[in-house]
């Protein structure tokens, strides 16, 4: 029989022999200027068990993961030199939220669990061998004081029993890469530290040396690319990820990252690419599916979009909002915006399925349809003054939009009262549905005989008459 260990009691003592990029450094998307680096909003997984042998950790993630938890193994080693494998679920965007689906877990599964930050977790157990493991074997050894150095930086780097202390970790591993000028692993980490601490430069410095002491050695290349695109030289990052991906074309977060560098240079088709080769090698990664939405969005290509917002929604129901997918009152949903000629929409989305004009106004409205695998209907309606030709409503029932509340397609009508307030216009109409109007706020919502938001639209805002 397996032998189960605590699993608090084994992360208590996981030393420097997990090695590679922290989560926290894969980079989100670009700030408004430049490629600033953001920690990973899912920063957070559920630790469900641990196991003194990798074949039941595997058994019981493969197990979970067939009831839609998003499980997988990591290995690390400990103060003793043995090696755990440890059973995660996960990632979740906080700690409060990981807790939730910890109590539903142990509920269900009947398994004791604990909460961890992803980032001091290191990489999935199939990045590669351990650090020190590793080194020696492609070096010909590491020196035990280097190694003793390098176990220091780690500790202080990651936080393992102490507290974080980022100059410790470079005043460690710059001593262990002095007296073992080809230790890889510590260059590497040393970087991270310097990109946590805000050195880019030496950051970059720290990785390139990674690179040129260890040919192959796809996680610089990978940390290599990060640190770049934080430093805001993008198209060199991105002859990193591909660097990265030629001496492991499996490695999944180079794939991401490469999409989404792409995206921000505005090479959606590449991006598009890229997302799939990610989505290839994680077919349960939400955030990859939602990411290739947005950027169908973006091309316009609102079928393909669908396609996999829905995938993504099956695997979390909770979509990240991006400026791609927001509803702003008054103003717009997504990309379409009220003021947008006409041409320049039917440039992004091709002709309409459908044109009809207004009775009784210079007004004529678009509609395009589509269809999400289950073959539910959706559409979006762009209203447009036939003497300007610009748009001045837009209507859509597709689930990919929501005000930044995240009130949208599914919501309920309770939750969009009190978030925003009392309406200015209630109609129940004849097709069984109610429409509320915020006309203050340039904002309808369509609801359901059920109490169920199922269409939004942006109109031009109408203030109420001032009172005298």
């Amino acid at each position: 029989m397996a032998r189960v260990r605590s699993v608090a009691a084994v992360l208590g003592l996981v030393l420097a022999t997990v090695v590679g990029l922290a989560a926290g450094l894969v980079p989100g998307r670009a700030a408004a200027a430049g490629h600033g680096p953001r920690r990973d909003d899912r920063g957070y997984v559920i630790r469900a068990a641990a196991f003194v042998d990798r074949a039941p950790a595997q058994r019981l993630a493969e197990r979970l993961s067939r009831k839609r938890y998003r499980a997988s193994v990591l290995a690390v080693s400990l103060a003793d030199s043995s090696i755990w494998y440890l059973v995660l679920v996960g990632p979740y965007r906080s700690a409060e939220e990981a807790r939730r689906a910890a109590g539903r877990l142990e509920r269900a599964e009947s398994l004791s669990t604990s909460i961890a930050r992803r980032d001091i977790l290191g990489p999935p157990a199939d990045a590669g061998a351990f650090a020190v493991q590793r080194t020696r074997a492609e070096s010909g050894g590491i020196p035990e004081l280097a190694a003793g150095w390098y176990r220091k930086g780690y500790e202080a780097q990651f936080g393992v029993e102490q507290p974080v202390d980022l100059d410790a970790a470079v005043t460690a591993y710059l001593k262990a890469v002095e007296l073992h000028p080809r230790f890889a692993e510590a260059y590497n980490n040393l970087g991270i530290a310097y990109l946590a601490r805000g050195d880019t430069a030496k950051a970059i410095e720290a990785f390139e040396q990674a690179a040129r002491v260890r040919p192959g050695y796809a996680d610089a290349h990978f940390n290599l690319g990060v640190a770049l695109a934080t430093s805001g030289a993008v198209a060199k990052a991105v002859d990193a990820y591909q660097d990265a991906l030629r001496m492991r074309p499996d490695f999944f977060e180079a794939h991401h990252n490469l999409a989404r560098t792409y995206e921000d240079l505005g090479d959606l088709a590449h991006a598009v690419e890229a997302y799939e080769a990610a989505s290839r090698l994680r077919a349960d990664h939400a955030e990859v599916r939602y990411a290739l939405a947005v950027v169908h969005l973006r091309r316009g290509a609102l079928q393909q979009a669908l396609g996999e917002w829905h995938r993504a929604s099956d695997l979390d129901p909770e979509p990240p909002r991006r400026p791609e997918t927001l509803i702003a009152p008054g103003q717009g949903i997504g990309l379409f915006r009220l003021g947008t000629p006409v041409v320049a929409v039917r440039q992004l989305l091709g002709p309409p399925h459908l044109v009809t004009p207004a009775t009784g106004s210079r007004t004529s409205t678009l509609i395009y349809v589509y269809r999400d695998p289950d073959e539910t209907t959706y559409s979006l309606a762009l209203t447009v003054d036939d003497s300007s030709g610009r748009v001045v409503g837009i209507e859509t029932d597709l689930p990919f939009y929501a005000l930044a509340q995240g009130i949208g397609v599914g919501a309920e009508v309770g939750d969009m009262e009190a978030t925003l307030g009392q309406w200015d216009r209630r109609e129940v109409s004849p097709h069984g549905f109610v429409e509320y109007g915020y006309e203050r706020l340039g904002l309808r919502f369509r609801v359901s005989a059920d109490g169920q938001v199922e269409g939004a639209a942006v109109i031009i805002p109408n203030p109420p008459p001032r009172a005298h």
